[in-house]
C-alpha cells in the first residue's frame, strides 16, 4: 500500500486503510499544514 500526501486534508482517515495499524499519522505542529481559503 502506498499513501501519498498529495491531496491530504489532514483528517487522519488514512490510518483506517491499514488493518495492521502500520500508518503513523499525527497532526502537524501549529502554523504548518494545509490552509483553507475562500475563493
Amino acid at each position: 500500500m502506498q499513501v501519498g500526501y498529495e491531496g491530504c486534508h489532514e483528517c487522519g482517515s488514512c490510518r483506517i486503510g491499514c488493518p495492521y495499524q502500520n500508518i503513523k499519522w499525527e497532526y502537524p505542529k501549529g502554523g504548518h499544514g494545509i490552509v483553507f481559503r475562500l475563493a
